[in-house]
């Protein structure tokens, strides 16, 4: 018995071991021929590497062997971490991030908020919208010792881990071809914030888990398995704030699909308990962390003035009232809720106008936007013809919740999907791109075409290459334990490790040599920078190190404010983002010589301020003249 238990064990540890290590290697390696664009084709491309993914995956589960579950570990772990390889191996400058590597935009916001909080600072008023994403942030980099490369390889594997058990989940349920398609919606989402400082991605990890527990929970009527459920879909909804009615109505679904054998009760426990407890923490973590008068998801203020105007979008606030940027928070977020509510009063009608247009935008693929926007080609045509194929499916497979009988346990999901409706108008699309708010309900958005293709293949001829894992679920042991330990990383930690700043007192005998010079206290850390070359630099591009015309040309990806502000930047120069630990201004810094990021030391670094106001976008940039190292 005890060797069965060893052998099991073994079985379990080995993959997972293996995974980390071949996770770990491909971010390692610098190899300029077939695997640099693989890599780059993988967190961008669409028409190879989609299908190409869609088509291995077929081959690893088309077998219900030790092996092929161990595989599809091993391969999950390897996708992932090419995309990240490949925001690195590209250098691309995009929405929240600049050269692969520094945060740019709200990405920076969170950075600096969770530097603020393992400094012994309160976060910003920023950070206080969405307290536990930056609070799971300072976590991570304190663990990382300030690392952002191993910090968003963290993120990144808990994502590929995360979409592994779903993606069993609905192996089990509904077949490999399935839970192939599922795969590759949930990575199609996933890779857009992969390298990226956001919450989208601690949303998503949450919502596949949310899914996986509720899967579980059908199949074996665990009750346990519903509280993990429960928790982790209400603490997705919150970190990555999105559509709420998602969590209650999938709850009342669960309820009449399993209401013979469990009570109101039962079924509703957890859902009180989760929300209560998770509500709970973030008011806890608020008390802590956040600058009084703080409110909390502030930037809704921005998508209620929109649908209070018909629909006029997240930045009408600005065109409207160009007076309030000046306004400090929290008078800023409060001005604007009144803006709003003078618009309701004044003209009802236009709610009315902002709420119905919101939901032809569900299937507005022309434009970009909907349910999948997220998955298509690099071309208008594969783009229209992928969407039309996967909202095909998806049409399908609510029709066969309704109708088929095998199916018609899955209904649960249908409630889950009125919720969503019914929350659009909170969450307007004419104010985001590519699903970014609906993070942790993509799993339960993404199901809906998995079903209508199970349906499709749901006939004798397809039960030879439609595999389904045939062996008895044991414990889920290992996800259940990744699942608590976030749980504790997000809500609870937080509220235990208070962290004094030693900075406030640092004294050191160095002087800034030049008279009109300004000091920072900085700590600084070699896995968190960027290094622009000369063009006369023989040296494969790869992060670190980038030329100075890739650098620049890539900026031009992002509003002009952001060229404006690196105009002043030439090779040789070393760049990180921190903040001073003084006082907790952040700061972009701009160093001559690359010894000086690669020591753990905390630094006196002399030098002068930019002129260029890059604050309400980034932090400003402080070029760096000298140099001193403090005990």
């Amino acid at each position: 018995m005890g060797g069965l238990k060893i052998k099991g064990f073994i079985k379990t540890c080995i993959p997972f071991l293996l995974a980390i290590a071949v996770f770990a290697l491909i971010l390692s390696l610098r190899i300029a021929h077939v695997f640099r664009p693989a890599v780059i084709q993988v967190r961008y491309g669409f028409t190879i590497p989609i299908p190409a993914i869609f088509i291995i995956l077929l081959l690893i589960l088309s077998k219900d062997r030790w092996i092929n579950h161990s595989i599809f570990l091993l391969f999950t772990s390897a996708i992932f971490a090419m995309a990240l390889a490949g925001v690195w191996a590209s250098g691309q400058t995009e929405g929240q991030l600049i050269s692969g590597i520094l945060p740019d935009s709200d990405a920076a916001f969170y950075y600096f908020d969770a530097l603020r909080y393992i400094n012994g600072f309160q976060f910003s008023f920023f950070g206080a919208r969405r307290i536990f994403f930056p609070a799971f942030l300072g976590i991570l980099l304190a663990l990382s010792n300030g690392n952002l490369q191993i910090t968003l390889g963290i993120i990144t594997f808990l994502l590929a881990i995360s979409c592994f058990y779903t993606t069993s989940a609905v192996w089990k349920r509904f077949g490999s071809i399935p839970a192939s398609l599922f795969f590759i919606l949930i990575f199609s989402f996933a890779r857009l914030s992969i390298g990226e400082l956001m919450s989208e991605s601690l949303g998503l990890i949450l919502g596949c888990f949310g899914l996986y527990f509720t899967l579980l929970f059908l199949d074996q009527e665990k009750t346990s398995y519903l509280y993990l459920a429960s928790f982790s879909l209400v603490l997705g909804l919150i970190t990555r704030a999105g559509p709420i009615g998602l969590f209650p109505f999938l709850m009342l679904g669960i309820f009449f699909a399993k209401k013979s054998r469990f009570s109101f009760k039962k079924i509703f426990l957890p859902f009180c308990i989760s929300i209560f407890t998770v509500l709970l923490s973030f008011l806890g973590i608020s008390h802590y962390l956040s600058p009084e008068g703080s409110i909390p998801f502030a930037n809704f203020a921005h998508s209620l003035y929109g649908i209070a105007n018909g629909g006029t979008g997240w930045t009408a606030i600005y065109l409207d009232h160009p007076e309030i940027g000046i306004i400090p928070e929290p008078n800023f977020t409060k001005t604007i809720y009144k803006y709003a509510f003078d618009s309701i009063k004044t003209n009802p009608q236009n709610l009315l106008k902002g709420i119905v247009v919101q939901y032809p935008q569900i299937f507005n693929f022309p434009d970009r936007k909907g349910f999948f926007c997220f998955f298509g080609g690099e071309n208008q045509l594969v783009y229209i013809v992928a969407q039309i194929l996967i909202f095909a499916l998806c049409f399908y497979g609510i029709y066969a919740v309704f109708k088929k009988k095998n199916f018609k346990e899955n209904k649960c999901f249908l409630y889950g999907l009125l919720g969503i409706l019914l929350t659009v108008p909170l969450f307007p699309f004419s104010d985001f791109k590519e699903m970014r708010v609906y993070a942790a309900a993509i799993p339960f958005i993404a199901i809906f075409p998995t079903i209508g293709l199970a349906v499709l293949l749901d006939k004798k001829i397809f039960t030879k290459v439609n595999c389904f894992p045939l062996a008895k679920d044991k414990k889920a042991l290992i996800p259940g334990f990744f699942a608590v330990i976030l749980f504790l990383c997000i809500m609870v930690l937080p509220l235990f490790i208070r962290i004094e700043n030693s900075a406030k007192t640092l004294q050191t005998d160095q002087v800034c040599h030049q008279p009109e010079s300004q000091e920072l206290i900085v700590k600084v850390n070699k896995g968190s920078y960027l290094g622009l070359l000369k063009e006369s630099d023989f040296y494969l591009d790869w992060l670190p190190y980038f030329h100075e015309s890739r650098f620049k040309t890539y900026l031009h990806n992002l509003p002009y404010a952001t060229v404006d502000a690196f105009t002043n930047v030439s090779a040789p120069a070393y760049i990180t983002s921190t903040i001073d630990l003084q006082n907790g201004q952040s700061a972009i810094l701009i160093f001559q010589n690359e010894k000086n990021l690669l020591s753990d030391a905390t630094l006196l670094l002399c030098g002068t301020w930019d002129n260029y106001n890059f604050s309400t976008k980034n932090a400003n940039l402080f070029f760096v003249n000298e140099v001193f190292e403090i005990d």
